[in-house]
């Protein structure tokens, strides 16, 4: 843990050390306070320590706020749509599904999630910046059809006859299809005690349904097995230096960071 790490020493610009432990930074003031034993500690300008120690204190400021779970809470809530048109929703397809138009109704089922942080360190926490992806899976059955339409008739009973009349059948591979939406947002300052939420992008939630498509002599049916595998979401603080991040990962459910693998850039 960045809060308990071990006393080193401190150099200041005029050549003299101080030895002791980072308790607090006051990233406004620009005051560092060291614990140099178990009774007795020190406040000292940031301005007063070497340029190596400054970009220290600042990194490991960035970790303390960023890692512990009493200074930056962070909370997911997830938020369903039924029955929804299309062009209601912002993300149209499923692209490893081929879950397009021509397998569905024009209406649909989608969800979002809602990321809340709250800042309990005591002070503005800066240039938050948020990426997540969330994660769909779908179990497809796939069988090709040949065959013709009859015409179809009425005979003096009522009864109808006609219409597609199956000649051949090929069963297509199994698969599993993974697609995911993907995203980011950045927070400019978060005050201290003060929560904020961003919300996602929305995903298409397919049924559980067998649907086919077809034309005059072929016609695919399938039979999807769909499930919401949930989100993952990285929270990102700059370092001290301007070069490079810190980011600290959370999974609605947890297990989901071991299962998928983070999207590539």
């Amino acid at each position: 843990k960045y809060t308990e790490i071990s006393s080193c020493s401190f150099v200041k610009s005029d050549g003299t050390a101080t030895q002791g432990t980072p308790v607090y930074f006051d990233s406004a003031a620009g005051q560092v306070e060291l614990r140099i034993d178990d009774a007795s500690r020190q406040t000292i300008a940031l301005s007063e320590l070497s340029a190596s120690d400054q970009a220290y204190i600042q990194n490991w400021h960035t970790a303390y706020c960023l890692l512990g779970n009493d200074k930056l809470r962070i909370t997911t809530g997830k938020n369903r749509y039924r029955n929804m048109p299309y062009n209601d929703t912002e993300q149209q397809t499923l692209p490893n599904l081929n879950q397009g138009k021509e397998w569905n109704s024009r209406r649909c089922n989608a969800i979002d999630y809602d990321i809340h942080m709250e800042n309990r360190s005591g002070h503005p926490i800066k240039d938050i910046r948020i990426e997540y992806c969330i994660y769909h899976q779908a179990e497809i059955e796939e069988q090709l059809l040949t065959g013709r339409m009859d015409p179809i008739s009425v005979d003096s009973r009522g009864d109808r006859s006609g219409g597609w009349v199956t000649l051949g059948r090929q069963e297509l591979p199994d698969r599993v299809a993974v697609d995911t939406v993907t995203g980011q947002s950045v927070i400019q300052e978060l005050a201290d005690r003060e929560t904020v939420s961003q919300r996602t992008d929305k995903m298409i939630l397919p049924e559980d349904e067998s649907q086919n498509r077809s034309d005059w002599s072929k016609r695919r049916e399938r039979k999807i097995n769909c499930e919401l595998l949930g989100i993952r979401y990285r929270i990102y603080l700059p370092l001290a230096s301007g070069e490079g991040f810190m980011f600290r990962e959370f999974a609605d459910p947890e297990s989901l960071i071991g299962e998928t693998e983070w999207p590539q850039p």
